[in-house]
């Protein structure tokens, strides 16, 4: 990450649709499982809209700041949530987003109930 205290479009955005951003606001992630979905979507729609990237527990552990082993556990936490896809390219695993939000698997029951996850991200905004 280069040091910078006046970011420029010009110097590079990640395009992610509105509505898979407020998805993503209103899903209970954990803060490493936040930052590993970050780095995925950087690498991903960050860089020509790709579907997928090939990145490696050591890159994803520098770009977090978490242990490698950490990073482990992350993704197979999210997934197993359905928030990210894991497929083979040759000897490549790929990481990507599911899009399709509202198969996501919330591992607190009480919480979709409680914020109407999938009718707040569609239009219903929370009440504060």
């Amino acid at each position: 990450m280069q040091e910078s205290s006046n970011p420029q479009l010009e110097d590079g955005y990640t395009r992610i649709a509105n509505e898979l951003l407020e998805a993503i606001s209103l899903y209970p992630f954990t803060g490493g499982e936040a930052r590993a979905l970050l780095v995925i979507l950087r690498y991903t729609y960050g860089y020509r809209g790709r579907k997928a990237v090939d990145i490696s527990l050591t890159e994803l552990a520098k770009k977090t700041n978490l242990s490698r082993r950490h990073v482990v556990n992350v993704l197979n936490n999210l997934k197993k949530s359905l928030v990210i896809t894991v497929t083979r390219d040759d000897d490549k695993k790929m990481l990507g987003i599911n899009k399709s939000y509202t198969t996501w698997r919330l591992w607190i029951s009480d919480w979709s109930k409680s914020l109407r996850f999938t009718t707040q991200v569609n239009g219903d905004s929370p009440k504060w």
